[in-house]
């Protein structure tokens, strides 16, 4: 009983953000394909400090084989996370990895202008 619910909650979820996005670009009048300014998050570090960060920059509207509309970041973004040789004790190391990534975001940060425009 509490699976079929779990399923049948994620397909309304995904029907509903199908819908969203659809509704979203009628009242704003963008297509899928459109460059838009968006707020991209990004991280970095050291090994002291880690840090999250959000960036305006130009991304393009697409959509997920579902049907959920998403914003692709057009520059890459570095991404840092922290790894490990996976051992314990004196023989641990870890270092900080630091990936240029096509960074994506929710149709939610796209930003737009005083005017109402894009």
């Amino acid at each position: 009983m509490k699976e079929e619910i779990l399923k049948l909650k994620a397909k309304i979820d995904q029907e509903a953000n199908v819908m969203f996005g659809e509704r979203f670009l009628q009242l704003t009048g963008l297509k899928v394909g459109d460059v838009v300014n968006c707020s991209f998050n990004y991280s970095y570090g050291d090994s002291r400090k880690s840090f999250g960060a959000a960036k305006v920059c130009e991304g393009v509207i697409k959509q997920y084989e579902s049907g959920a509309l998403y914003v692709e970041c057009i520059d890459k973004l570095t991404q840092s996370y922290n790894t490990s040789n996976n051992r314990s004790g004196r023989d641990r190391r870890s270092w900080w990895v630091h990936e240029e990534k096509i960074t994506k975001a929710t149709l939610m940060d796209i930003q737009f202008t005083q005017a109402g425009g894009v």
